[in-house]
C-alpha cells in the first residue's frame, strides 16, 4: 500500500476497512495503518491459499456487477481528469512533467522497454503507461529509485537488441550513478536516458517549507547533455514542450546512447507528500507548525484538495486541479460498493 492507492485511506479505500499485512520478510512487515494480522510468507503463495480457501467456502459465485461498475467509474473519472490535466499544462514553461511524460508515452513503440529511476519524475509517468507485455516496465519499487536503473537500461538493450529502451532518471540519480552511462557509450548501446532536471532532491519540498528544512537544491540546470556528448553520446537540451517529441525522434534515430536533458517545473510535490499520510510521516515531524502559513497547514493536514490547489494556483504555483483524479473526494469510496454487495 502506498501513495498510488492513497495509503489505504478514504476515499479510495473505506475508512473502516480491516487490514492484513502479508510480507515475506519479518523485518519489513510493517504498515502505518492499524492491522488485524501480519502473515509472514510469499505474497503469491499466501494469496493463492486465500483464494483457494474462499472458493472452498463459497456456495455460489459472488455478484460482481456493482464492483465492476464502480471500477469502471473510477477509471473513467481518472482518465478524464488526466486528459484535462495534460491539456491544462500543455504549453507551460518550464516543462510540466504531465505533458513531458504524456509526450514520451505517445511516442514510444509498443515494444519499448521503459525503466523508471526518478523519484519525482516517475510519479508523473506510472499512471500513463499501459504495459503490453511482462517486463516492459522496470523499476526499483513503488517510489522508483535513484541510480540503479542505468545498468538496467544497458541490460534491457542487450536482452532485446534493436528495441527501444527508454530510461527516465532524475538529477539525483545522475549524481549517484550517471557515469555508468559511459559504459553504454563504450559499447555503443542505444539506450535513451532522459534526465528529469529539477535541480533538486525531492522537488518542491524545500520551496513549500522554506526556512523549516535544510535546502535540497543542486547547481541549477546542469547541462548533462553536454557532459555526455564528449563521450560520444547524442545530446538534447529541452526547455519547452514543443521540443520534446523532436528530441525523442533525434535521440532514437541517432543509433547511439542518448541523454535528453529536460528542464522541468521545480515547484511540484511528489504525490507521496501531497497526501495526508505522506505529510504526516515524511514532513510534519520536521516542521515547527506554529511557523507555517495557514494554507501550508491546510496542505499538511488535508493534502491537495481542490481548495488548496486553487489557492496555490492563484499565487502562481503549478499545482494541478485535484478534482476528478483518484484521491479526490469526487471519487466515491468503495465502502459503499462493498456494503451494497
Amino acid at each position: 500500500m502506498s501513495n498510488i492507492e492513497n495509503f489505504g485511506l478514504d476515499p479510495v479505500w473505506p475508512g473502516g476497512a480491516k487490514w492484513i499485512v502479508v510480507d515475506q520478510s519479518p523485518t519489513e512487515a510493517w504498515f502505518p495503518l492499524p492491522t488485524e494480522m501480519e502473515i509472514i510468507g510469499s505474497p503469491k503463495t499466501v494469496l493463492r491459499q486465500m483464494i483457494d480457501c474462499a472458493r472452498s467456502k463459497m456456495k455460489k459465485p459472488p455478484k460482481r456487477d456493482a464492483w465492476l461498475q464502480h471500477m469502471a467509474k473510477i477509471r473513467d473519472s481518472f482518465e478524464a481528469g488526466r486528459a484535462e490535466s495534460v491539456d491544462e499544462v500543455r504549453n507551460d514553461k518550464p516543462v510540466h512533467p504531465f505533458i513531458l511524460n504524456q509526450e514520451v508515452v505517445d511516442f514510444l513503440d509498443d515494444s519499448a522497454t521503459i525503466i523508471l529511476d526518478s523519484f519525482t519524475g516517475s510519479n508523473f509517468l506510472t499512471d500513463k503507461v499501459k504495459a503490453k507485455f511482462p517486463g516492459q516496465v522496470l523499476d526499483g519499487g513503488e517510489h522508483a529509485g535513484v541510480g540503479q536503473g542505468i545498468g538496467m537500461g544497458i541490460g534491457a538493450q542487450l536482452a532485446r537488441p534493436g528495441k527501444q529502451v527508454f530510461f527516465l532518471m532524475g538529477d539525483g540519480g545522475m549524481g549517484i550513478a550517471g557515469m555508468d552511462i559511459e559504459t553504454a557509450a563504450r559499447y555503443k548501446l542505444p539506450v535513451v536516458y532522459m534526465v528529469y532536471n529539477d535541480s533538486e532532491w525531492m522537488s518542491g519540498i524545500w520551496m513549500f517549507f522554506k526556512g523549516q528544512i535544510d535546502p535540497t537544491g543542486m547547481l541549477p540546470d546542469i547541462r548533462y547533455d553536454k557532459m555526455f556528448e564528449y563521450m560520444g553520446c547524442h545530446g538534447e537540451f529541452v526547455t519547452e514542450p514543443k521540443q520534446i517529441r523532436p528530441a525523442l525522434e533525434r535521440s532514437f534515430n541517432s543509433g547511439k546512447p542518448a541523454v535528453i536533458n529536460v528542464i522541468v517545473e521545480k515547484r511540484l510535490l511528489h504525490s507521496i507528500f501531497s497526501s495526508t499520510m505522506g505529510m504526516h510521516m515524511g514532513v510534519m515531524p520536521n516542521l515547527d507548525q506554529t511557523k507555517l502559513p495557514a494554507e501550508t497547514k491546510e496542505l499538511c493536514m488535508h493534502g491537495v484538495t481542490d481548495e488548496i490547489s486553487d489557492l496555490y494556483r492563484k499565487r502562481g504555483w503549478p499545482l494541478l486541479k485535484a478534482k476528478g483524479r483518484i484521491g479526490s473526494k469526487e471519487v466515491v469510496s468503495i465502502e459503499k460498493v462493498w456494503k451494497g454487495s
